[in-house]
C-alpha cells in the first residue's frame, strides 16, 4: 500500500525507502513506516554512529546494502545486520566471546557463512565498543583493499 500521491516526495521512486530487509518486507506487505525502530535497531544505529565518531580512521560505507565502518585501508571492520552488529575478528578474539548467548558466525544467506565475521546481538551491546576496537586493530593490519577501476561509458 503506497501513500497517496500528495504525501509522496517528488523523488519517490516506488522502491521501499528502507535499507533493512525486515522493513522492506513489511513495506511490501502494506506497512508504511516513516521512522521505524524495531527491537534493537535503535540501539545498534546509535552505537554505530558513536563508533563512527570515536574509532580512529573510521569511514562510513556500505556492505551487502547495510551500513558498515571501513578502516583507512578500505577493508570493512563492522556492519549493521538486522538488530546485530557484525564484527571482523580473529579466531582468538572470537573464542573470548563465543560463550555469549546469541553470538554466532555471520551467515548473510542460508548455507553461506562468512569466516572471520561474527554476529553479536543487542543484549551484548556493552561489548560492542571493545569488539570494534579489536576489529579495527585487526583489519588495519591487513593489506589494503584492491580498488577496481570503473569502466567509463562509451
Amino acid at each position: 500500500m503506497l501513500p497517496p500521491p500528495s504525501v509522496q516526495p517528488e523523488s519517490y521512486t516506488g522502491r521501499a525507502p528502507f535499507l533493512c530487509p525486515v522493513q522492506r518486507s513489511m513495506y511490501k506487505k502494506g506497512f508504511v513506516f516513516l521512522f521505524c525502530k524495531l527491537n534493537g535497531m535503535a540501539k545498534n544505529v546509535d552505537v554505530f554512529e558513536s563508533l563512527l565518531k570515536t574509532l580512529p580512521g573510521a569511514k562510513d560505507s556500505a556492505m551487502f546494502g547495510a551500513r558498515c565502518i571501513k578502516a583507512p585501508n578500505g577493508k570493512a571492520v563492522l556492519m549493521i545486520w538486522k538488530d546485530d552488529l557484525v564484527f571482523k575478528l580473529t579466531e582468538e578474539a572470537f573464542k573470548k566471546i563465543s560463550g555469549l548467548k546469541g553470538v554466532h558466525v555471520f551467515t548473510p544467506v542460508e548455507g553461506r557463512s562468512m569466516a572471520g565475521w561474527y554476529n553479536v546481538p543487542p543484549q551484548h551491546a556493552d561489548k560492542w565498543p571493545e569488539l570494534a576496537q579489536i576489529s579495527m586493530q585487526y583489519v588495519q593490519a591487513l593489506p589494503a583493499a584492491k580498488t577496481v577501476a570503473k569502466k567509463g561509458k562509451k
